[in-house]
């Protein structure tokens, strides 16, 4: 409103099922924040901590499965060299958070 761009909302609002869509990724997003905060106020924090280190790789891992990404080289080595730091991780914290 402030920076009169609401052509750009324009095409959004007319497609119910991407506003759908939004809306459950904005939940979904919600209450991992949600979740992180809980964890950190009730004594969970190598928890919360490792399941954000977590996260990316399983990001990643679902872009290569369903949405046929392909890594190049140096992003494979990258995230080999994570999943080693978080393997290493989950191993000294002796359980899956």
């Amino acid at each position: 409103a402030v920076t009169k761009q609401w052509h750009k909302i324009a095409p959004v609002i007319k497609q119910p099922k991407l506003i759908l869509l939004l809306c459950l990724s904005s939940s979904l997003l919600g209450f991992n924040w949600g979740l992180f905060i809980w964890a950190v106020n009730n004594g969970y924090m190598l928890d919360a901590s490792l399941g954000y280190y977590i996260n990316p790789l399983l990001n990643v891992l679902l872009g290569v499965l369903f949405l046929s990404e392909r890594l190049r080289l140096w992003q494979k080595v990258a995230v080999g060299m994570a999943f080693v730091g978080v393997t290493l991780q989950v191993l000294s914290f002796g359980a899956f958070p």
